[in-house]
């Protein structure tokens, strides 16, 4: 479980004290490959059991052993998809175009992420699991579908509220707390 989360962390704060993202206009050659290349990767390494599932190609590898695949590289679609983000936010920085109202909730969003994160979490369980709501096996795929993108919508509303009040995320003003204790750090 730890080679999920340490290394896509570690690149994370390696890429936050580099300001990749905030800075996109100086990282744009690193961006446009990290877009291509973990696009790309995770897209063919998906791609075989999509082909399986949709009964258009039969395997002698383990179903088991695609899933394993698709796991190890599905963080990689992940770095693609920040990089293609954060592209498009430096050509809008580049027109020197004005943010509009969505593109500055879904930025509050991403600097609450950890809350967001907990907070669909808990939504997730509280619908999905067996122990709770129950719905997993019952709800289907559009079903599903609608709960997470309700879920989304609801804490980019709640990122864009609590940034509008000037506040900084629950998850994120303890882990501040818990890492610098009483010290207050400026940027």
């Amino acid at each position: 479980m730890l080679m999920f989360v340490v290394p896509p962390a570690a690149l994370g704060v390696w890429a936050a004290r580099r300001r990749v993202l905030e800075e996109p206009g100086r990282h744009r050659a690193l961006l446009r490959s990290t877009a291509a290349g973990g696009l790309g990767l995770a897209a063919l390494a998906g791609l075989p059991q999509g082909l399986v599932g949709a009964g258009l190609l039969d395997t002698w590898v383990s179903t088991d052993a695609l899933s394993l695949l698709q796991e190890f590289t599905g963080p990689l679609g992940g770095l693609g998809w920040a990089a293609v983000f954060g592209l498009a936010a430096g050509r809008i920085l580049e027109r020197g175009a004005e943010p509009s109202g969505l593109i500055r909730a879904v930025a509050a969003t991403g600097q609450r992420s950890m809350t967001s994160y907990l907070l669909q979490s808990v939504v997730f369980t509280a619908v999905f699991a067996p122990f709770a709501g129950g719905l997993g096996g019952s709800t289907g795929a559009a079903g599903a579908a609608a709960v997470a993108l309700l879920t989304w919508i609801a804490t980019v509303v709640l990122s864009e509220l609590q940034r509008l009040e000037g506040h900084r995320g629950p998850a994120e003003t303890l882990l501040r707390r818990l890492t610098y204790g009483g010290r207050r750090r400026e940027r």
